[in-house]
């Protein structure tokens, strides 16, 4: 699942399960694992270059929001109007998903997009060879001196118990390149909702079914109908799981929501090098059309189950 849209997801989720009066804490959640920094800022207009920062964190913003009197979030999304190319293949790079969160407030909606930005060490999470080499080197001995311990009874005596080794720059530079991300989320004020209607689930869940189960059998003969078997599954089962485990909190959303978001982010194939996307198929010009037409359907689809199952909290 796209990693914008899951943490799109979480925020609505858990700032609407907030905004209701609950304790919600997303300091060690999933979708934000990867992020170095996150900033929320207000622009008077799209033509402004600088803005006013309101919170340096998802705590902070949260807070602002119950200060500011906002009432309901909402996950929107723009998919349908792009004219540039297909949405499915522009879901693949970073901004390529046009979505946003609505945030409904006493004198009007407020639009928040995101911005993701490479902090330049996006290819820095593999260890180099040396580096893996020291790792497995201190990893030894580290194990040799608690089994020298437990030998000898030592019980993590100070005397005896292996050091506390400080960490050298590299590992602190390698910490920093595991999140190699930052985000700002820029508001705008809008005169009109953006939010759909909410739909019924059942209607929903119909309509995804039927695009994965048309991809899964064009698919035949290939490793993607896993994908498309474990999401039609999702969607009957009784205890979901998402790839993104915490995107939904543990309360305040129903059972077919929770399948519909769990099916929605397993049939979500879409990507770059090695994706659905990049399907080899035969020159023939039925089965190219068939592929595209099947790729449409099933990636509105995905999004319109992501976005119905996102924003059907209930307090």
């Amino acid at each position: 699942m796209n990693g914008e849209v899951a943490q799109i997801v979480a925020l609505v989720a858990h700032g609407n399960l907030f905004l209701s009066g609950k304790d919600v804490d997303l300091s060690t959640n999933s979708t934000l694992q990867y992020i170095s920094s996150i900033r929320f800022v207000r622009y008077e207009s799209r033509q402004n270059t600088q803005g006013v920062e309101v919170a340096s964190s998802v705590s902070e913003w949260f807070a602002f929001l119950r200060s500011a009197k906002a009432t309901r979030l909402w996950h929107v999304d723009f998919y349908h109007q792009r004219q540039d190319i297909p949405t499915h293949i522009a879901s693949a790079f970073s901004g390529g998903v046009s979505a946003a969160i609505q945030v409904d407030l006493p004198e009007g909606f407020e639009l928040w997009f995101p911005k993701w930005k490479t902090t330049g060490l996006i290819n820095a999470g593999r260890k180099s060879v040396k580096q893996e080499r020291e790792h497995h080197h201190k990893a030894t001995l580290q194990k040799l001196s608690l089994l020298l311990c437990r030998v000898f009874r030592c019980r993590g005596s100070r005397n005896h118990a292996s050091p506390a080794v400080s960490k050298s720059k590299g590992e602190a530079d390698f910490e920093d390149r595991s999140k190699p991300w930052s985000v700002e989320y820029r508001g705008f004020m809008s005169p009109d909702s953006c939010a759909l209607p909410m739909q019924e689930m059942r209607a929903v869940k119909e309509r995804l079914r039927e695009a994965v189960s048309r991809a899964k059998e064009f698919a035949q003969g290939t490793h993607w109908t896993k994908d498309f078997t474990r999401s039609l599954e999702a969607l009957e089962s009784p205890a979901p799981v998402f790839p993104f485990p915490d995107m939904l909190p543990s309360s305040g959303f129903p059972l077919e929501a929770r399948q519909l978001l769990a099916a929605a982010a397993q049939a979500y194939v879409f990507g770059g090098m090695g994706s659905w996307n990049d399907l080899s198929l035969p020159n023939d010009p039925d089965i190219i059309e068939e592929y595209e037409e099947i790729s449409t359907e099933l990636y509105e689809a995905i999004q319109f189950a992501i976005l119905m199952a996102s924003n059907a909290f209930a307090a």
